[in-house]
């Protein structure tokens, strides 16, 4: 059996026996690597939900659903006519003129979770299907419930989610304590500021609301509402890593922060995006920041510890790719090359690829109505056949991607 197969039977064999005596309030803090994220086993009355994503980001109030789980455990709370059904983004990222939409369905509902004996009251659900946002097999995604009123301890040390009682526990003394604050959603924020050193010399302090966001896998992603000196400071420097991101893309910089009463972290990445976000936040704090400490979500105080650990291990994310050009997608989802970008070794510029070129297919695979899936075969293939039309005359030009082209 293989080791993820054993490492996942062995937390569903603690879960489904139920916790130890001691340890009633804990649950697998699992970190799957492929997906990047946070993964807790729960339960829904008698159903079993081993597969729930836990996303910070997400509003307190609703639970969100897959379809094919919805559909296969029915239950009779869930046995009613939506109140809405509308398209939406699968994701607050999406840029404003993204043509990505899924179908969703909103039931105004109180439904209950259970997570290692903890039930938690939410107020309403949406269903909607998973698998277009890449997650192919999550039974469903919740945040904090809202009306919490235990201490959350997020393990990072020793991958477990624990849930405590306020009356009987501390948050522990060697933490950094800040306030939890309240933002433009009722998720969890928190403001600090943060000293960052570049690699040329320069320096300057990042001080914004920020969004801590478990289904973010950044260390610190600076969004539109940032500060313009701010983001000016990073877009002056020439040489970021340019990475995919919705069809165009995100600058990543390494710097050297300092943070809390002089914490120093010399591996920092800071994200900048070169469209206009649909975010509310400034900033968001991801998981590669999280991290490096175990947290504490105390809610009845309204405070936050973070508590240092030896052991971070930075998550990669394999799926994300760089930059090299970006899309201007048309209404009727025809294709067009829109920028190319303006980076050493630009594959797909040597090739002979321009502006305004229209991208039929890659290896094969018409774009015009491009499946996931599809996307994904083209994203991970170092080979792009590429089927142009320039100027009303057909082209095919093949670009080879170098050793480097991945995020690695």
């Amino acid at each position: 059996m293989p080791i993820f197969d054993r490492f996942f039977v062995l937390v569903l064999c603690c879960y489904f026996t139920g916790c130890t005596a001691q340890n009633m309030n804990r649950t697998p803090l699992f970190l799957e690597n492929e997906k990047r994220a946070i993964i807790i086993p729960a339960k829904f009355g008698d159903i079993a939900a081993p597969y729930i994503f836990f996303d910070t980001g997400v509003p307190s109030h609703s639970v969100q659903l897959d379809l094919a789980f919805f559909t296969e455990h029915l239950q009779p709370v869930w046995k009613i006519s939506p109140n809405r059904v509308n398209s939406s983004y699968p994701t607050a990222w999406e840029p404003s003129n993204s043509q990505q939409k899924i179908k969703t369905a909103a039931f105004y509902a109180p439904v209950k979770i259970n997570i290692c004996g903890n039930d938690l009251d939410f107020n309403n659900f949406v269903v909607n299907d998973m698998s277009k946002m890449l997650v192919n097999y999550y039974n469903g995604c919740i945040g904090f419930p809202y009306d919490s009123t235990r201490i959350w301890e997020f393990n990072f040390e020793h991958n477990f989610l624990e849930i405590h009682e306020e009356e009987n526990y501390k948050i522990p003394s060697d933490c950094y304590i800040l306030p939890l604050l309240k933002g433009p959603t009722d998720c969890p924020y928190i403001q600090f500021p943060i000293s960052v050193k570049y690699s040329d010399g320069d320096t300057t302090t990042i001080d914004e609301l920020y969004l801590l966001d478990t289904g973010a896998v950044d260390d610190i992603i600076l969004l539109s509402k940032t500060n313009e000196n701010v983001i000016d400071f990073f877009r002056k420097k020439d040489d970021p890593i340019l990475l995919s991101n919705r069809g165009n893309y995100r600058s990543r910089y390494i710097v050297e922060a300092t943070l809390f009463e002089g914490l120093k972290i010399d591996s920092m990445r800071i994200y900048t995006d070169a469209f206009v976000d649909r975010m509310r936040e400034a900033g968001i704090i991801g998981l590669n920041f999280m991290k490096r400490f175990n947290m504490f979500f105390d809610f009845k105080s309204r405070q936050i510890g973070f508590q240092p650990i030896r052991n971070f291990e930075r998550i990669v994310n394999h799926d994300v790719s760089r930059f090299y050009f970006s899309w201007d997608i048309k209404e009727d989802n025809r294709r067009f090359i829109k920028e190319l970008a303006p980076v050493n070794n630009n594959y797909y510029k040597e090739a002979g690829v321009k502006e305004g070129d229209e991208v039929i297919a890659i290896n094969g695979i018409k774009l015009q109505n491009l499946s996931i899936e599809d996307r994904l075969l083209i994203e991970k293939s170092r080979i792009k056949e590429m089927d142009i039309l320039r100027n009303e005359e057909s082209l095919k030009i093949t670009v080879r991607l170098g050793e480097e082209a991945f995020y690695e």
